[in-house]
């Protein structure tokens, strides 16, 4: 009888375990300090220089458990927009990791932001059109932030992303060029120890 309660008492919890997934808001509303910008400036909000990334470009949630590296693709979103701004009105389900009650509540996920220009269906190909200038990419650092949880509790919001964890896209250097930036540095320092 004992055995046949445990195993019940262990259905139950990972029957729950499975329906009570973590959940995050994935937008970034005017209110929020970060904007997707296509420029080095952090500046809040597009003042003071900062350029706002333009209609088109995409942004895609990416996530862990804490302490993990192995980083889950949440949603891909594309801003229809030029405002620097994304909202996707749907909630974001963060399956394995575990349901918070909201932004008040423990950090339980590790989150990052990556995104890019043109019309490419994923990061990887983006980056490469990136490294021949035809598309720009970026991404932010990671950051730990709460979930909401299933049923009346509200997704968090990605209150770990702020205006010192910016989102900017830009083209990447080629290999070559990078090399050969390199190459001119180390002559140039070489020069003047032989002054």
């Amino acid at each position: 009888m004992k055995k046949l309660i445990l195993t019940i008492t262990a259905l139950v919890g990972v029957t729950a375990g499975v329906y009570a997934q973590g959940t995050i808001a994935f937008n970034n509303f005017s209110a929020t300090p970060g904007r997707v910008l296509t420029n080095t400036v952090q500046a809040s909000f597009g003042t003071n220089g900062a350029v706002l990334a333009p209609a088109g470009y995409h942004v895609e949630l990416m996530f862990a458990p804490i302490g993990g590296t192995n980083f889950t693709s949440g949603r891909i979103f594309t801003a229809a927009t030029g405002s620097g701004q994304f909202f996707d009105g749907s909630t974001v389900t963060l399956a394995g990791i575990t349901a918070g009650t909201g932004n008040a509540d423990v950090n339980n996920v590790q989150l990052f932001l990556r995104g890019w220009t043109g019309a490419f269906a994923d990061y990887a190909s983006a980056f490469a059109a990136a490294s021949v200038g035809t598309a720009a990419v970026g991404q932010t650092a990671v950051f730990s932030n709460p979930t909401g949880g299933a049923g009346t509790a509200l997704p968090a919001n990605m209150v770990g992303w702020l205006v010192n964890n910016p989102l900017i896209l830009a083209p990447v250097p080629e290999p070559t060029t990078l090399a050969l930036g390199g190459l001119g540095i180390a002559s140039l320092l070489l020069f003047r120890r032989k002054k």
